[in-house]
């Protein structure tokens, strides 16, 4: 059995790591920024700052993974669809990836000690836009940008529970990514013009570190009606300067240009979140959620990009689990439901125009047993807007996550 989990796992790691969708507005910095990437953190609208489960390692706080009970692998795949509409037009683009994976070991349950390993997105590059242009002199042309890529990282980290309940957790992390742009011009009909075509690598290294603290049950001595385990949790996550490495390739009728390249630093705002969760009676669960990130900040070779602003992104959750279920109960009777939504004032000012977002998201958890669950979650939301000759984008999402759970390392008592 869990042979063929880690078969599954690895299978799954050979595909991209990165995720896409058609969104014009990844061209902007280094992408769109990856805030959850399985299938609970999608159903309950991205939040999950101060949401510990012993049945999840998900959530951006590692300070959340201190309640592991058994040895855990979570991985999955997302899609992404976009509907782009202008002032004169629509397309729709859509795409899937691999949406990273991380395996868990609980060491030491009392203390709240764990280790995690593993490999997710961070962000996103992914657009191709065409213009038909009929110029009086040069005649009809094509002209074609895109870029395609992103960040990723790896990470190793741990959790402590103190005596008074508090959880601190940390990981250290190693980002690492390439971003492809592409840009060409062919011409039509009888041009005596020939087609040309660039192409700029960007390729980043470096590495990082995530804190995060989650608060007791603060209401362990307090009954407030039906409220129960309430907790704070905060996140702070800082990216050294990423060494980047970049080549220009280009290629016209005469052949390849001299490809030309140099090093140069890029670096990436530092990011903190704060969240509450708590229960309502037994089964309703309830998460908010808020994120900053100062774009402003964003510089790449020694200089920040006017495109770029601070990003808010606030979101809150429920989740509903029957908390009669058993083994023996009927599925329906086992599958847990999720809602979510989630505002967002995107890193993205074009034209003078800043670009929001909204979602609203939905999912479920299919058990597969004891200890492991498949998890659906759906979003739907809008971005942008059509004024200032820009493009207002109808996303629609979804990730499918799988999570196994094994017995592992099981001290006996002597």
């Amino acid at each position: 059995m869990i042979k063929n989990k880690f078969l599954i796992i690895f299978t799954f790691v050979s595909l991209s790591l990165q995720a896409s969708g058609g969104s014009i507005y990844t061209r902007t910095g280094i992408g769109d920024v990856v805030h959850h990437n399985f299938g609970r953190g999608f159903g309950l609208g991205l939040s999950g700052i101060a949401l510990a489960d012993n049945g999840y390692i998900g959530g951006i706080n590692p300070a959340t993974w201190y309640k592991l009970d058994m040895t855990r692998f979570d991985f999955g795949l997302d899609y992404s669809g976009f509907s782009l509409t202008d002032q004169n037009s629509s397309a729709y683009y859509s795409d899937y990836s691999f949406s990273g994976f991380n395996f868990g070991i609980p060491i030491e349950r009392d203390l709240g000690i764990t280790a995690v390993i593993g490999l997710q997105p961070v962000t996103n590059v992914k657009y191709e836009v065409e213009n038909i242009i009929n110029d009086p002199i040069l005649g009809e042309l094509s002209s074609t940008y895109g870029g395609n890529g992103g960040l990723s990282k790896m990470f190793l980290g741990s959790t402590y529970k103190f005596a008074n309940g508090y959880v601190i957790g940390a990981s250290l992390e190693y980002y690492t990514g390439t971003i492809e742009y592409n840009s060409s011009i062919a011409f039509t009909g009888s041009s005596s013009y020939n087609p040309a075509e660039y192409t700029q690598l960007l390729s980043f290294s470096g590495n990082g570190l995530s804190l995060g603290i989650l608060s007791n049950d603060l209401l362990n001595t307090i009954e407030i009606g039906g409220v129960k385990d309430f907790r704070l949790g905060a996140y702070f996550n800082y990216i050294n300067t990423l060494n980047t490495d970049s080549s220009l390739i280009g290629q016209t009728s005469a052949g390849v240009i001299n490809p030309e390249s140099e090093i140069f630093d890029t670096k990436i705002p530092y990011k903190i979140g704060l969240g509450a969760s708590f229960y309502y009676y037994d089964n309703f669960l309830i998460a908010f959620d808020y994120i900053y990130q100062p774009w402003s900040n964003y510089e790449i070779h020694l200089k920040k990009d006017s495109n770029l602003r601070d990003l808010h992104r606030v979101s809150l959750g429920a989740e509903y689990t029957n908390p009669d279920k058993r083994i023996s109960s009927a599925i329906w009777e086992q599958i847990t439901l999720r809602f979510g939504l989630t505002f967002e004032q995107t890193q993205y000012e074009i034209n003078g125009e800043g670009i929001n977002q909204f979602l609203i998201s939905t999912g479920f958890a299919y058990p597969l047993g004891v200890g492991n669950t498949i998890d659906f979650g759906f979003q739907y939301g809008k971005r942008g807007t059509t004024n200032s000759n820009l493009i207002q984008e109808d996303i629609f999402k979804a990730a499918l996550s799988i999570s196994f759970g094994e017995l592992w390392f099981i001290r006996h008592e002597r």
